[in-house]
């Protein structure tokens, strides 16, 4: 009795074993994929598993590899295709037939299909059960590459005319909890992306871990963790994009960051979503990271809002300096500055609806008192002294169906960084409405203001991503981030300052102009470069040398010109010349509302005098600085000075050069 109960519970497996392959997927066996082209080949990680047969056709392996041969071709007669987009570092491949003639094994390989043919490496042969038996082969994949597509070869070792099979894929994140956390490499400037993945992962509960309180998560999201370990600066700023390839990608999703024991205590320290602070341009949040102590260990955590599709997305993190001081005009802790007079001057909010050359910039409280936004994506700023009671600001916006947002500012600032931030007036343009920002012939008119008192303003297109082009006339303005501008840099080679720099397209520009100039603040032409492709879109790059730089220290900023005739000026750098010795740089912020901070490089040890006088000449701070070889940093204590304008005197201890700055206090 025990005998014959083995054989139906035998044959009972089978037959359920046989409906799985009937229903799961709802495929026919008769499909099979002999070459990798194949459409409607792909296998979802963790999802359903693919039904698929192999079949003895006159046209088995009509797909070979590139360089390698298949593991088992020698003992194999037919081939099925089949591919799957790695959601995490390591995969699982289960290939399960109830065929005791098909003896399944198979390979899986990195690479492409152009046109039949995989050109790439093997990375795997799996054939671990002998013989001919009802049967599951399975293999483990390790070192894969997030959104990358991979290839499996099933192939049938056995005698059988048809074999039919299920092919599954399975996943865990090496991401999934805060334990595991992914490191993040903190770029300076331009951000590094990698590809991430939430579509294996599950809701971390271990230790205790707040909620992050902004982008509804969920009981049936799923989140990864990265790390960043906080830099001198202090600063880093995490971006996100969900947008581009492989698909799916994420659509709506969530950003938080934390400190503490992993899986532990841990605090939350911040959170993003696309309404609150820190959105970009691609509807994808973004979070500064600032006033942790150099070395403290971040969290980052990313997952679907309100549990939507799950799927990948990329992200990165920056050094971006304080307050994301990198780029002129890209943050409001470097505005480009505007200055009332005969004039214009003309920018874009993006470089292409593709490529963004400003990215979100949500400091303090601005998110609160935003009149015309209600996402702060791609903003750059401006600032102005007022003069007047009022000043009013003509505008000129032609190329965007969405128009633009204007909106202007009182700021108050600590450590450089724009922290309180008032609404002065009303504004131009309301992004809450698609398609009501302002367009054409356009005034901002702003009353009530305080002569003396330094004004911020925001623009950025309503309806983003737009590519707004504006013109602002009676005023001129320096520090507009050069939409086009990849990379600008230079050093000093053979005692010639040669300079170089990349730019991502050359849309109506005319030629570039270097300029330079000793102490940062009046620039001359030094030499000028036709465009190489006007209107094209490929990286162009350009190198020069300047027969007229300083000795000591030589300040640089590049002139795009338009076939307009306008121009965007770029943001400075500096080239150390061959008698460089005892220069005073990188003084800020000035305009100051508290202390003041400036570095000194030196090549050998001596002193500095350090004098602060008032405008009538009185003097306010007096000391005598030690300096050791390489930067030095020093602070002039200004917060209990009352608001003027001052004059900072550095005098070197060993060739008596004196150098005068003018500083503003507010």
């Amino acid at each position: 009795m025990i005998f014959n109960d083995q054989i139906v519970l035998g044959k009972l497996k089978q037959t359920l074993l046989l409906l799985l392959f009937i229903f799961v997927a709802n495929v026919s066996f008769s499909q099979n994929y002999p070459t990798c082209t194949n459409t409607g080949n792909t296998v979802t990680v963790n999802g359903t598993c693919l039904v698929r047969s192999v079949q003895n056709t006159s046209n088995a392996f009509e797909a070979p590899v590139t360089g390698t041969y298949p593991c088992l071709q020698a003992a194999a007669a037919m081939d099925c295709w089949l591919k799957f987009v790695a959601t995490a570092s390591t995969a699982t491949i289960a290939i399960t037939t109830t065929n005791t003639a098909m003896g399944p094994a198979f390979s899986v390989y990195d690479g492409s299909c152009p046109s039949g043919t995989i050109v790439g490496t093997q990375l795997n042969c799996t054939d671990n059960v002998a013989g001919n038996a009802a049967q599951t082969e399975t293999g483990n994949l390790t070192g894969l590459t997030i959104g990358t597509t991979y290839w499996i070869r099933v192939m049938r070792t056995g005698t059988a005319a048809t074999a039919n099979f299920t092919c599954c894929v399975t996943a865990n994140p090496d991401n999934d909890d805060p334990n595991t956390a992914q490191p993040l490499a903190i770029s300076s400037g331009t951000c590094n992306f990698i590809t991430g993945s939430n579509t294996s992962s599950t809701l971390s509960n271990c230790g205790t871990i707040p909620a992050p309180g902004c982008a509804g998560l969920s009981g049936t999201a799923t989140d990864v963790w990265y790390s960043v370990t906080i830099p001198a600066s202090g600063n880093v700023f995490i971006q996100t994009e969900f947008s581009g390839t492989p698909a799916p990608q994420l659509v709506n999703g969530g950003l938080a960051a934390y400190t503490g024991s992993p899986c532990g205590a841990m605090t939350l320290i911040g959170c993003a979503d696309s309404t609150l602070n820190g959105q970009n341009s691609l509807n994808s949040p973004g979070l500064y990271i600032s006033g942790q102590p150099n070395g403290t260990i971040v969290y980052i955590r990313v997952w679907n809002k309100n549990a939507t599709a799950k799927g990948f997305f990329k992200i990165c993190a920056s050094d971006m300096g304080p307050c994301g001081n990198l780029l002129n005009n890209d943050f409001c802790s470097n505005p480009a500055s505007m200055t009332q007079g005969v004039g214009s001057f003309s920018s874009t909010t993006t470089a292409s609806p593709s490529t963004y050359s400003y990215t979100s910039d949500a400091p303090g409280n601005v998110g609160n008192v935003a009149l015309c936004s209600n996402n702060l994506s791609q903003n750059s700023w401006y600032s102005f002294m007022a003069t007047l009671t009022t000043h009013t600001f003509a505008f000129n916006i032609t190329g965007c169906a969405g128009g633009m947002a204007v909106q202007a500012f009182s700021v108050n600032t600590q450590n450089s960084c724009c922290k309180i931030f008032t609404s002065v007036g009303s504004c131009l343009g309301n992004s809450v409405t698609p398609s009501s920002g302002a367009t054409g012939a356009q005034t901002l008119t702003l009353n009530s203001l305080t002569p003396g008192v330094k004004y911020y303003i925001m623009i950025e297109s309503a309806n983003s991503p737009q590519v707004c082009t504006y013109t602002v006339s009676g005023w001129t303005a320096t520090g507009i981030l050069p939409i086009n501008l990849v990379s600008f840099s230079g050093e000093n080679r053979n005692n010639v300052n040669y300079i170089e720099w990349v730019t991502s397209s050359e849309e109506n520009i005319s030629s570039y102009i270097l300029e330079n100039s000793p102490d940062g603040i009046d620039f001359k032409k030094t030499s000028e470069v036709q465009a190489l492709q006007n209107g094209s879109s490929s990286q162009q790059h350009y190198h020069t040398y300047d027969p007229n730089a300083y000795n000591e220290l030589t300040y640089y900023r590049l002139r795009q010109v338009k076939t307009s005739g306008m121009s965007d000026v770029s943001h400075i750098i500096t080239i150390l010349g061959p008698d460089f010795y005892e220069t005073l740089h990188n003084l800020y912020p000035n305009p100051t509302t508290s202390d003041l901070n400036f570095d000194l490089y030196s090549k050998r040890t001596g002193s500095i005098s350090v004098e602060l006088l008032g405008y009538g000449g009185k003097l306010v701070y007096a000391k005598k600085y030690d300096i050791e070889e390489g930067t030095n940093t020093f602070v002039v204590p200004m917060n209990e000075l009352s608001k003027g304008v001052y004059i900072l005197k550095v005098v070197s201890g060993k060739s008596g050069k004196t150098t005068h700055h003018k500083i503003i206090k507010n």
